[in-house]
């Protein structure tokens, strides 16, 4: 393949990209009035000091991009703030396509979460259901695990290998609620 070719097939897969991205958004929202619910979390090219970060936006009703954004160490020096600045592109560019959004869903975050509560006040933003249900599993061990000294004063042995249990079915009860409160609190207590 000569550069010519090589040049030519990633523009193409670069359009085929975008036109897949537009046709998500259309299907996500299609009726504009109606605010659209999304889950954004963000892969480093690596763990530490990453060089790129793509962050990626997902619809909720459809389970596909909606949008998605490439930082750099152009755009930022300090990996850990590339989230961040992706999640606030992500904003701009569906707030230019007059795409409102209801909730925002995304890992534990807090400038996220800051940037959320201070320029999108109509927006619900929660944690995505993984992180969620971990802050349950880790509540849980409050009262599950501890010290030997204080065993059965704050936490108890009946308990302790239940945590983990409570959470994978916390996980079956969300993904089976159809989005029913009521009916999520019914199989949570069963």
């Amino acid at each position: 393949m000569n550069c010519y070719e090589l040049l030519h097939f990633n523009f193409s897969n670069i359009q085929v990209a975008r036109n897949s991205v537009d046709n998500a958004l259309t299907m996500e929202s299609c009726d504009k009035t109606e605010p659209i619910d999304i889950l954004t979390d963000a892969r480093h090219g690596t763990r530490k000091n990453a060089r790129q970060t793509d962050v990626i936006c997902i619809g909720n009703k459809t389970k596909k991009v909606v949008s998605y954004k490439v930082i750099t160490c152009d755009d930022d020096r300090v990996a850990q703030r590339h989230e961040t600045i992706g999640t606030k592109r992500i904003y701009e560019e569906l707030e230019s396509k007059n795409v409102h959004i209801h909730k925002h869903a995304h890992d534990n975050n807090a400038s996220i979460t800051k940037y959320v509560r201070e320029n999108h006040t109509d927006t619900i933003n929660q944690l995505d259901n993984w992180h969620a249900l971990k802050q349950l599993e880790k509540s849980l061990k409050t009262i599950a695990q501890g010290p030997r000294r204080t065993k059965g004063i704050q936490w108890h042995p009946e308990l302790e290998d239940k945590p983990h249990a409570v959470r994978t079915h916390a996980y079956y009860c969300l993904m089976n609620c159809d989005a029913d409160a009521n009916k999520l609190k019914a199989m949570l207590l069963n």
